[in-house]
């Protein structure tokens, strides 16, 4: 899919046949929601909106160049999911949720807020250009790595089988 965007209202694609789905530029004034319910998502262009609701049964990312601005919450769920990695992704969302049987790697150019319960089943590495505030019960089998340019709080239970890594770089 090369382009959906909505003057007003949202966008809600579904796929249950299988394959990978691979977006360029997704904008809706409210909500985003995609479903593959076959394969991977891949979040290659700009994504804007409201809210945003990803589930794959395949792996979750945004390439080389994606972009993502999410206002408010956005919840995602795949078999791993790989977000902002990239020197050519800009990625933000309000609050943000997680649940995925692989691991999860996420990097945001603004603060990170962890909203609600989330897990990650094969390590986390949450990095931030601002803070990361875990206000949701994480689990997370393997390692944790919270990183951040400001400061990291945490205000719920971490749970884990690994070992949790904290790293603040102030000025």
């Amino acid at each position: 899919v090369s382009s959906l965007v909505t003057g007003s209202g949202s966008v809600d694609l579904r796929q249950s046949g299988g394959g990978d789905l691979t977006f360029g530029d997704v904008s809706a004034s409210t909500s985003a929601t995609i479903i593959n319910q076959g394969g991977s998502v891949a979040l290659n262009g700009t994504l804007v909106s409201d809210s945003l609701a990803v589930t794959a049964t395949g792996s979750l990312s945004d390439g080389d160049s994606g972009a993502i601005s999410v206002a408010g919450l956005g919840t995602v769920s795949a078999s791993d999911i790989t977000l902002g990695d990239s020197a050519g992704n800009a990625t933000n969302f309000g609050g943000l949720i997680f649940t995925s049987p692989g691991g999860v790697s996420i990097t945001e150019d603004s603060s990170l807020i962890v909203a609600g319960g989330s897990t990650a089943g094969a390590g986390l590495d949450l990095t931030s250009d601002g803070n990361v505030r875990v206000d949701g019960t994480v689990t997370v089998v393997g390692d944790t790595i919270f990183s951040a340019t400001g400061e990291i709080v945490v205000n719920a239970k971490l749970n884990g089988t690994g070992t949790i890594r904290s790293e603040e770089h102030t000025s």
